[in-house]
């Protein structure tokens, strides 16, 4: 899942294409086993399940190293 890649404008993937630019596309955590919530908690950081899409969201990134 790309759906947090936001490298381009208009993402190809949502309308069933291949990505225009697979060198640059950055996966989301879940999209490579990544358990967030885990992860999140492991470090001390907030996060929890949101009960309404009004109520403020806690926002991570991660850097990939090979």
């Amino acid at each position: 899942s790309l759906s947090d890649c936001a490298v381009c404008g208009e993402c190809a993937g949502f309308r069933g294409q291949n990505c225009i630019n697979p060198k640059k596309a950055r996966p989301a955590f879940h999209s490579v086993g990544i358990d967030v919530f885990k992860t999140a908690r492991k470090f001390g950081l907030p996060i929890e399940t949101l009960r309404d899409q009004n109520q403020p969201q806690n926002w991570y990134s991660a850097v990939f190293i090979e």
